[in-house]
């Protein structure tokens, strides 16, 4: 994703909702050099390792860990450039409430990309992960994902035709196995 971002965007402010311990941040950091970066979470936990991992790969100067809600973001409207989000999705409550509050501080002509992992792969997917990491490792990878942590593309789908959604233009895409993608455009 980093190599993405870095095509992107060389310049402007970037927002990781749900940083957990801030790699993606971290890693953005280290490979933009014009661009700041936030990460906010809901755990005092993930923020305060996020902010170790930050001192220990010395970019703490040009990334910001927040704790704060995700549907609440206590950010200035039209404030970020880009807005990521990597497998959290999942864990929104009230996604609704958590797409609306990114649009608000999404600049016009901004993308939110949110990725989650998919419960519903197909029998090509789980194939393409055997072959890529043998038999022994995909059952435990797939019990993990379909049991866990995950949605199903349905799911993903009827959460962005809502009507309250504000985000009106959006792709989704299956780009890896186990994989769902979103970008939103505003």
């Amino acid at each position: 994703m980093t190599e993405r971002v870095s095509k992107e965007i060389t310049s402007g402010r970037i927002l990781d909702v749900g940083t957990g311990p801030g790699y993606l941040p971290i890693m953005i950091a280290e490979s933009v050099q014009g661009v700041e970066v936030t990460g906010i979470d809901l755990s005092k936990d993930m923020i305060r390792l996020a902010r170790k991992n930050a001192e220990k790969y010395g970019v703490q100067g040009r990334v910001r860990f927040e704790c704060m809600d995700a549907n609440k973001i206590r950010y200035r409207d039209s404030y970020f450039d880009l807005v990521v989000s990597t497998f959290s999705f999942h864990h929104w409550k009230k996604p609704i409430r958590v797409l609306n509050a990114i649009h608000r501080v999404l600049k016009d002509g901004g993308q939110a990309w949110i990725y989650d992992l998919r419960r519903d792969s197909s029998k090509e997917d789980i194939e393409k992960l055997r072959e890529m990491y043998g038999r022994i490792v995909d059952p435990i990878i797939y019990r993990v994902v379909s049991f866990h942590s995950s949605i199903t593309r349905e799911e993903f789908q009827n959460i962005l035709k809502n009507l309250e959604n504000s985000f009106k233009v959006y792709k989704l895409k299956d780009p890896f196995p186990f994989v769902l993608e979103a970008i939103l455009f505003k």
